[in-house]
């Protein structure tokens, strides 16, 4: 019984320091549910975020949640209200498809993200931004184009990354490096997020970019299609709390051996200190 109690408080230790170097936590989910139908610029609703979406007019509040591909085990719900999610309606360019909206406050530190998104065919685009407020796709951005997975830290493409006329769950993380240097970002495509660790197999990866900056400030949605309406975003979180991976996939994270071997020398640490008292 002693021992449990040791190694529940070193895990509560390990934990407490997780906790101290995480500034500004917090978790911001959108999922359009609770907006009017149509336009999606100038209107608010969500948590964790500020203002209203403002930028491009095209974006579109429209009918219908995406879901994950079953294999992936996302189960998270979606707000109360209509089934809603985003999408271009009409033809549009790179140049007027991007709706933006601020956080209140920068997320650092590590920050998990995740969200739906189908490329309805091949010409369609859609994904998401942070850090920028134009209406042209920009910022630290990740957008499906058509089978392809466009990745701005590095400005790489992903050829058949996914299919059309499909849905998928991309699941992200970014660790940011707040001089600004040398941010990592990691990157799932349809990953089985009840057993997704940081090791996980990614589609990508990056270590030697100034991606965010010192944070991410704003979050933006985009959808266009040079000869076709957009693809459909929708169930956008991000968080920097400690419980991230689990508030933006639904699961926790399976404990790293890295992790284990910390409780561990925690444990033995306190339990050498118990034993010096006896003495």
């Amino acid at each position: 019984m002693f021992r449990s109690r040791i190694v529940a408080a070193a895990a509560c230790a390990v934990v407490g320091l997780a906790v101290a170097n995480t500034a500004n936590a917090a978790l911001v989910v959108v999922d359009f549910n609770d907006l009017a139908a149509g336009q999606l610029n100038g209107q608010a609703g969500g948590t964790g975020t500020s203002g209203t979406w403002g930028a491009s007019t095209n974006p579109q509040v429209v009918a219908g949640d995406l879901t994950a591909p079953a294999a992936t085990h996302y189960a998270l719900t979606q707000s109360a209200g209509t089934a809603q999610s985003i999408r271009t309606t009409a033809n549009s360019t790179n140049a007027d498809g991007q709706s933006t909206r601020t956080l209140p406050a920068a997320l650092n530190g590590t920050v998990w993200f995740s969200f739906l998104v189908n490329p309805n065919d091949a010409n369609s685009r859609a994904g998401i931004s942070f850090n920028t407020s134009l209406s042209a796709a920009s910022g630290a951005r990740i957008d499906v184009v058509g089978t392809g997975l466009f990745v701005s830290y590095g400005n790489v493409t992903l050829a058949n990354a996914q299919t059309t006329n499909a849905n998928h769950l991309l699941v992200g993380q970014v660790v940011v490096d707040a001089a600004g240097n040398n941010d990592r970002l990691r990157l799932w495509l349809d990953p089985d997020v009840s057993t997704l660790t940081e090791n996980t197999a990614r589609v990508f990866e990056g270590t030697n970019a100034d991606w965010v900056g010192a944070g991410i400030t704003s979050v933006a949605v985009q959808s266009y299609g040079a000869s076709t309406s957009g693809g459909t975003v929708d169930a956008i979180r991000l968080s920097n709390d400690p419980d991230a991976q689990s508030a933006v996939t639904g699961f926790a994270p399976v404990p790293e051996p890295t992790t284990l071997g910390l409780v561990g020398i925690a444990a033995s640490s306190l339990l050498a200190r118990r034993r010096r008292r006896r003495r």
